[in-house]
């Protein structure tokens, strides 16, 4: 997040309140020097690298502690990711 946005505890307080909040817009910062990076870097499968991406997007989400949005379809991007 821009360090001038409201923390996510504020978001959800303004939002149990009933009130908008300005909405939040993460800004995700990849490690280029990262395995998971480096190896998406010589992948040519672009279905492959948009489902990694998507789920290193809401991993980042989590730890910050956000919530998903849907998280039944992370679980699926997951357990798709560890079937291959």
């Amino acid at each position: 997040m821009d360090e001038n946005d409201p923390g996510i505890q504020m978001e959800r307080m303004m939002r149990a309140m009933g009130q908008a909040g300005p909405g939040i817009k993460p800004i995700l910062e990849i490690n280029g020097d990262h395995a998971i990076v480096k190896t998406l870097e010589s992948c040519s499968d672009e279905s492959y690298i948009a489902d990694v991406s998507e789920v290193l997007f809401d991993q980042a989400l989590l730890v910050s502690g956000a919530e998903l949005k849907d998280p039944m379809e992370f679980v699926k991007a997951v357990n798709k990711l560890l079937s291959k």
